[in-house]
């Protein structure tokens, strides 16, 4: 163990994947996964801390859902659980949804989601009334949520797209990553958190083949840094939609 996170990406090449990183209070925790087979077979269990392969872990760490980055305290609250893993600090307990100090942004609830029979109503009625929050966008829409993509950790060729992503690093400013990365696709934000977070997408008319990739920033440097997640590719999306 305590591997660097980019010996195992070397050891790993294509099979590996950092899903996503983000600092809290000077330290680095990131979470990524190997594929032992089929594109769906992804396991994201290799714990990260300060750039370095902390533990790997048998299961999904309960509660380590992405869209804790929408609260205030989520960053901490993600790197306690991560710690936990490890066997490492004070106990954090894991957190469900109603946890959340501020509603969670979300996206379109589909109906098969939901559970079947005559509770379908009201658990249709209670998720929604959770769900009902703001996100602050461009256009000043009022949006909610995203899968899970590859966070590339080396990248042999810089002009290419995971050459750039690849450049961009934690804690660094902004505006010298946009430099790197260009005009993002899509750029809204969660207030609760703080956080502005730019996506860059794959669309029809781009050449982006390395998958969905997002940037939060606070205070004008960056903060996290995910690849394609379930939560925040739906956001991305909806707000896509409304702009076009």
């Amino acid at each position: 163990m305590d591997e660097p996170a980019q010996q195992v990406a070397e050891q790993w090449g294509n099979s590996f994947r950092m899903r996503w990183q983000f600092l809290h209070e000077g330290r680095g925790y990131g979470l990524g996964g190997v594929n032992s087979g089929t594109p769906a077979n992804w396991t994201d269990h290799l714990v990260f801390i300060d750039g370095r392969l902390a533990c790997t872990v048998p299961s999904d760490i309960a509660g380590l859902d992405w869209y804790w980055v929408s609260q205030a305290d989520g960053l901490a609250y993600l790197a306690g659980r991560m710690d936990n893993a490890c066997g490492r600090g004070e106990p954090v307990p894991p957190r469900g949804l109603q946890d959340a100090t501020a509603v969670v942004p979300f996206g379109p609830i589909k109906l098969d989601e939901l559970p079947a029979s005559d509770e379908t109503s009201s658990v249709g009625e209670g998720v929604g009334a959770v769900l009902l929050g703001s996100l602050v966008v461009g256009v000043g829409l009022i949006l909610s949520p995203i899968a899970i993509g590859a966070l590339p950790v080396i990248a042999a060729n810089t002009a290419s797209v995971e050459g750039k992503r690849a450049q961009v690093t934690l804690n660094m400013p902004w505006a010298e990553a946009q430099l790197i990365l260009g005009t993002p696709d899509v750029t809204f934000q969660l207030p609760a958190a703080s956080t502005d977070v730019h996506g860059y997408l794959v669309t029809a008319t781009t050449m982006n083949t390395a998958g969905q990739w997002y940037v939060g920033v606070r205070s004008g440097r960056v903060l996290w840094l995910s690849g394609s997640d379930e939560w925040l590719d739906g956001l991305a999306e909806k707000i896509s939609g409304q702009q076009k």
